[in-house]
């Protein structure tokens, strides 16, 4: 075999298991992140958010929630990113989407229960807050003397 011939076969093999995994890549519906685990995805978009890149967050938590769609926190946080960008309605659906994946999540009621009350809907702000508590959830004392005032309510 000649010197040309056995260069190209070398680097023949390593050019097609480059393009081969460019493939694998790019070809998964156009995310690069389809094939990580759904950790990776969730903690990626937590990075995001507490960077304040919310799109990427967004993004990154779709991935998580398209990998596993039972990942009750990655649609806890997606719902964070949401409301946190004065997107209620959803955020409410995640929020309750986590709810009836783990109805146990304490910190999801008490989400839940802020849109709500930024929503005006005091009613179903204080069930949610009632049942935060319930699960050991410490709800912050001046979250409660707002939703006292603004729904005329004791609890």
């Amino acid at each position: 075999m000649s010197k040309k011939n056995s260069f190209w076969s070398y680097y023949g093999k390593i050019l097609i298991v480059g393009v081969s995994i460019w493939m694998m890549l790019f070809s998964t519906s156009g995310n690069i992140y389809a094939q990580e685990p759904e950790e990776e995805s969730f903690h990626r978009g937590k990075n995001y958010f507490e960077k304040q890149k919310y799109e990427e967050a967004l993004i990154a938590f779709d991935a998580a929630i398209r990998i596993n769609s039972k990942y009750a926190d990655a649609y806890f946080y997606r719902g964070v990113v949401y409301a946190d960008r004065y997107k209620f309605d959803e955020a409410l659906l995640d929020y309750t989407k986590a709810i009836e994946i783990d109805p146990n999540l304490s910190y999801v009621y008490a989400n839940r229960a802020m849109v709500y009350f930024l929503m005006k809907k005091y009613d179903k702000s204080w069930e949610d807050t009632h049942k935060a508590v319930s699960l050991g959830y410490k709800v912050d004392e001046k979250f409660l003397v707002s939703l006292k005032k603004a729904s005329n309510r004791e609890n």
